[in-house]
């Protein structure tokens, strides 16, 4: 019973990081007037990335620590900023429409990712997730360290949105962006740094949620799509996304481990489960505090 009870709440903890990064890379975003619906692809590439760098059967680029595995976790968040920018590029700059780029970019990284694969292991495989230096048992140390991230970057994004000028600045590109350009600044610029900081967060969350895969197959399995669920669920707001985040993290936390719970449920059954529920809640959401400008591009010559 007590190493099932570690194994659950490694499995929360580890969760709780990937959904806090990866709500507050969609967040940080939106709240500048960009819908985010590439977050599965950004994480997808910052899986592989943790992958390569610290996987034992891969590159192993980096040596296995505490320090290595953070390191790492910098590296991938580097890549998802890239990954933010070609959103930003495709959007912002030549005015794409968010939803299909976004679209287009989810399907570009599970391809990217393969490639990185056969490059880097000989096998279409994304190999196996990286051990951790900090498992004396079934509870994994290392799933604190995940979840301290979390909650810092929870209480960041409330204190940069909420009680800084630049927060105020971004919140405004996606509230009345045509105000914000009149007071002298730069919408597009205030857009293009949300992305990167997004990227940035969504590359950090894909590393995390590579550790939950025994095998990876190039897709985070909908965590991404999860992470937008959240959003609309806390309404923009980061008292609801860290409800909806430590939800959502009891849910699958528990339901992955639901083998060693006995029941005669099929496993494809109990998996739905934290799928069904954000559906159902958003069905009876009534209302939506969405940024008013999330979606449309900025015209300088051009005023709703």
């Amino acid at each position: 019973m007590t190493l099932l009870l570690g194994s659950i709440l490694t499995s929360i903890f580890i969760l709780f990081g990937v959904y806090s990064l990866a709500s507050s890379s969609v967040l940080v975003s939106e709240r500048s007037g960009t819908v985010n619906i590439s977050i599965e692809g950004t994480m997808i590439m910052g899986a592989i990335t943790q992958l390569v760098l610290l996987s034992p059967n891969g590159a192993g680029m980096i040596e296995l620590g505490v320090v290595g595995i953070l390191l790492s976790l910098l590296v991938a968040g580097a890549i998802g900023s890239i990954f933010g920018l070609l959103l930003g590029i495709a959007v912002i700059t030549f005015k794409g429409d968010h939803v299909i780029v976004g679209t287009a970019l989810n399907l570009l990284a599970p391809v990217l990712s393969l490639m990185i694969a056969i490059t880097v292991f000989g096998t279409t495989s994304g190999g196996n997730s990286p051990p951790s230096p900090l498992r004396p048992g079934n509870f994994d140390y290392l799933s604190l360290v995940f979840m301290g991230i979390g909650i810092m970057v929870l209480f960041g994004s409330w204190f940069y949105l909420a009680k800084t000028k630049s927060g105020l600045r971004l919140k405004s590109a996606g509230e009345n962006p045509y105000s914000l350009e009149t007071a002298g600044v730069s919408v597009s610029r205030q857009r293009y740094m949300a992305l990167i900081v997004a990227g940035f967060l969504g590359g950090m969350s894909g590393a995390m949620a590579s550790h939950t895969f025994t095998n990876f197959q190039h897709t985070v399995t909908g965590m991404g799509f999860i992470a937008i669920a959240i959003l609309i669920f806390g309404q923009w707001r980061v008292a609801g996304i860290t409800l909806g985040v430590i939800i959502m993290a009891i849910l699958f936390g528990t339901m992955t481990q639901w083998l060693h719970f006995g029941w005669s449920i099929p496993r494809e059954v109990v998996m739905m489960i934290p799928y069904i529920l954000p559906i159902v809640v958003l069905v009876f959401m009534k209302k939506s505090n969405s940024p008013r400008a999330l979606g449309k591009s900025f015209k300088k010559d051009e005023r709703d």
